[in-house]
């Protein structure tokens, strides 16, 4: 069992499963349910797995300031590796079977993805949320299936950018110690956690505006979570702020399959 806790936490599982969830709304929104739901749904956990385990392994100064401790799976770099490979295997695999357009979104996305923890981007001032968030992108079209251009698909997609974009920042607020020690320059790192938290309000505001003006019924569910994270932000429950914004992602497909099923 300590293994297997160990590993989840190695392949960061509340996060491959937000981008699962990422994948999954992307393909409920633009098509009709099928089979390929679950194809969908485990090529986007193994692709966010794979980018995240890499990540454990390239970030174990900072890990070990924030969490006093480095995973088993990161002191033992060929037990990881070879996780991290299969994770990479098993996202081809999915992707392959749900087609070559599929495989080639997955290529892509791998390869910006391991290369931003390889290179170390994130040293790079803001570039670590905008990367973050800009991968989202990628993560939605690629459970979408689209294989044509689609106005909706970049409305969605927008209100998405910013919302994986308050998730990213609200994580740095967590990681400020060891980031700000490990030399990472973040919003919060460069411009303290006064301003980082007023910024990340502002983003809360044109979120929620976006998605009430444009009318993107799927993403209204996230709103009450959006809202009450900022309210935790501003008690200074970062860690707490940050799970609820997890779950709202989670919460979007079967938010989505209800208004279908209506």
């Amino acid at each position: 069992m300590k293994l297997i806790n160990e590993l989840f936490e190695f392949i960061r599982l509340r996060i491959s499963l937000f981008g699962s969830f990422i994948a999954v709304s992307g393909f409920l929104i633009f098509n009709e349910i099928n089979f390929n739901i679950f194809l969908v749904a485990l090529g986007g956990f193994f692709i966010s797995a794979t980018t995240y385990s890499f990540n454990m392994l390239t970030d174990k100064e900072e890990d070990l300031i924030n969490k006093k401790k480095l995973n088993p799976f990161v002191l033992n770099e060929k037990r990881g590796g070879l996780v991290v490979f299969f994770c990479f295997l098993f996202s081809l695999f999915f992707s392959y079977l749900l087609g070559f357009f599929s495989l080639i979104v997955a290529f892509i996305l791998l390869f910006f993805n391991l290369s931003y923890s390889y290179f170390r981007f994130k040293k790079k001032f803001v570039l670590k949320n905008l990367f973050t968030a800009l991968m989202s992108f990628p993560l939605f079209f690629y459970g979408s299936l689209l294989t044509s251009f689609s106005p909706l698909f970049l409305f969605y997609s927008s209100a998405l950018f910013l919302f994986v974009l308050i998730v990213s920042m609200t994580g740095d607020l967590r990681d400020y110690v060891g980031d700000k020690k490990a030399g990472l320059k973040t919003f919060a790192t460069v411009f303290g956690l006064s301003k980082a938290n007023k910024f990340i309000y502002f983003i809360f505001i044109l979120f929620s505006s976006i998605v009430l003006f444009f009318q993107l019924i799927f993403f209204y569910a996230l709103i009450p979570f959006v809202l009450f994270a900022s309210v935790l932000v501003y008690l200074n429950k970062v860690k707490l702020s940050l799970k609820y914004l997890l779950m709202g992602m989670i919460f979007v497909p079967f938010f989505v399959f209800l208004l279908i099923g209506v």
